[in-house]
């Protein structure tokens, strides 16, 4: 059932179970990310057994086949939403596939190598429970209303780090690179917090040099670079599927000050935030429930 906004009397198409036993999935008209935070199952997915140990994650649309074949002592929770809470109202499943946004594709995109089941580094699955705790905690509360656009903003942090998981799946790590992965996942949990070059070369125990040369030859870009680039996509996401205002999301990207958020999107993309927030709205048929 949706969720009521019990502030504006309205029905949000969102539900969270903090307790998910997986029957019953997918559910009718959602999209569903499951958590598993303990335990394991074995599960057949579109007639292929897959086993689920904890933690991992699961991208269910409403076309996904799933069967609970044996549980031992599951826990998880779920987060469900129809597409239309990110997109445009009323879009079809086909639609969502060919529509230009990917912010989607984990729940229906699947291939030799994946399934719809990611599983979780320790330090990912970390910020990820918290951050589906805060979405229950919101959903729950109501405590003011904006709690959909706050929602929305954990839920898309969400999906980026699982973005970030998929993404690497097929990159095969090496002595070579090890540092670099290191740094790439520390960068992808800890975008949020004051992050320097000097801190990140005691972490690994390397110079600025080194690794920033062995950063560039694996991405192109040294270290700075790529998350302030990374912290821009956080924010582009934001400013197109939430109504957070521009402090809320310079503060939730990373950046210290809504100025230099603004400065800094501006010489990237040669637009204010605001301009990009209302062309990305017209051109992808974004509708926010606004406060």
């Amino acid at each position: 059932m949706p969720q009521v906004d019990k502030r504006r009397l309205r029905e949000i198409p969102v539900e969270f179970n903090a307790v998910e036993n997986l029957n019953g999935l997918p559910y009718y008209n959602r999209l569903t990310l499951v958590l598993i935070t303990d335990g394991k199952a074995v599960v057949s997915i579109h007639g292929e057994a897959k086993t689920f140990i904890a933690p991992c994650i699961l991208c269910l649309s409403e076309q996904d086949k799933i069967e609970i074949i044996e549980n031992r002592r599951l826990y998880a929770q779920s987060f469900s939403f129809n597409p239309s809470y990110l997109l445009k109202n009323r879009m079809t499943y086909k639609q969502i596939k060919n529509s230009e946004t990917d912010v989607l594709h984990l729940f229906y995109h699947r291939n030799d190598y994946y399934n719809g089941v990611l599983d979780l580094p320790q330090d990912f699955y970390i910020k990820i429970l918290e951050w589906m705790s805060v979405i229950g905690i919101e959903i729950t509360a109501q405590s003011d209303s904006r709690w959909t656009c706050r929602v929305r903003a954990y839920f898309l942090r969400v999906l980026n780090m699982l973005d970030e998981i998929y993404s690497s799946k097929d990159i095969k790590i090496n002595k070579q690179t090890s540092n670099v992965d290191e740094i790439l996942e520390y960068l992808h949990t800890h975008y949020m917090e004051d992050i320097s070059l000097e801190m990140l070369c005691r972490q690994t125990h390397t110079n600025r040099t080194t690794l920033n040369k062995n950063f560039k030859e694996r991405t192109g870009q040294t270290v700075i670079a790529y998350l302030l680039d990374y912290r821009l996509r956080i924010a582009r996401e934001l400013l197109a599927h939430t109504g957070l205002t521009i402090d809320e999301i310079a503060r939730a990207a990373g950046f210290i000050y809504d100025t230099y958020l603004i400065r800094q999107f501006a010489a990237k993309s040669g637009q204010t935030p605001t301009e990009y927030r209302q062309e990305a709205r017209r051109k992808y048929g974004i509708t926010v429930y606004k406060n």
